[in-house]
């Protein structure tokens, strides 16, 4: 039964990546008038675009859960939390690599020089 959800969930995920980037998020780049954000229009059309797949990155690693939880019928914490950490890294690794270091929130990860 898990791994039925998982599938589900993983077509979910392809299914919104696909079909609402293209019908719902290029549409919206598309528009005048979106805001501004980090200092440039590219940066919020980023924003947007890397954000929309990011939310089916995290479905992906629900559904990776499932199945791991399936498997192993006695799972434990760690296995769970190194499927959270692997989702997590991915998802920061991205943010950095397609903004360049440029959201605001990598400033506190930075060494700070005097």
């Amino acid at each position: 039964m898990l791994v039925t959800a998982a599938i589900l969930i993983a077509l979910v995920s392809a299914t919104h990546s696909l079909i609402g980037g293209k019908r719902l998020i290029r549409p919206i780049l598309k528009t005048d008038g979106l805001p501004i954000i980090l200092g440039s229009l590219q940066n919020t059309k980023l924003t947007l675009s890397i954000g929309w797949r990011m939310l089916s990155l995290c479905w992906i690693g629900v559904a990776a859960a499932l199945v791991s939880l399936q498997i192993h019928q006695n799972i434990s914490g760690t296995r769970l939390f190194w499927i959270v950490t692997f989702l997590f890294g991915v998802s920061a690794a991205l943010a950095l690599i397609v903004s360049k270091g440029a959201y605001k929130s990598w400033v506190f990860f930075r060494q700070q020089v005097s």
